[in-house]
């Protein structure tokens, strides 16, 4: 499982603002760079498919025991898979 946080880059990281941004939540550049645009998205993301927000550093890891979802689930309003593949940190 891949490891993203703010400052990743990549392939991954542009197909999952291009998903963001298909869905409506990301108006940014399909960059593959993880700022702070594309951290706003996947919130917006986690709050419309009525996930848990959770800021980096409550994800696995950071400062809180909080957990995060066990299965990647679909949101509702986009019919985007989460992506499963990745944990944003």
């Amino acid at each position: 499982m891949a490891v993203l946080k703010i400052g990743s880059t990549g392939d991954d990281v542009a197909r999952i603002q291009q998903a963001l941004q298909e869905a409506g939540f990301y108006q940014g550049a399909v960059d593959g760079i993880i700022g702070v645009g594309t951290e706003a998205a996947v919130k917006g993301f986690q709050l419309n498919a009525g996930l848990a927000v959770v800021s980096w550093a409550r994800l696995p890891g950071g400062n809180s025991s909080r957990p995060r979802p066990r299965r990647p689930q679909r949101c509702r309003g986009a019919g985007l898979p989460l992506p499963g593949a990745h944990r944003i940190v």
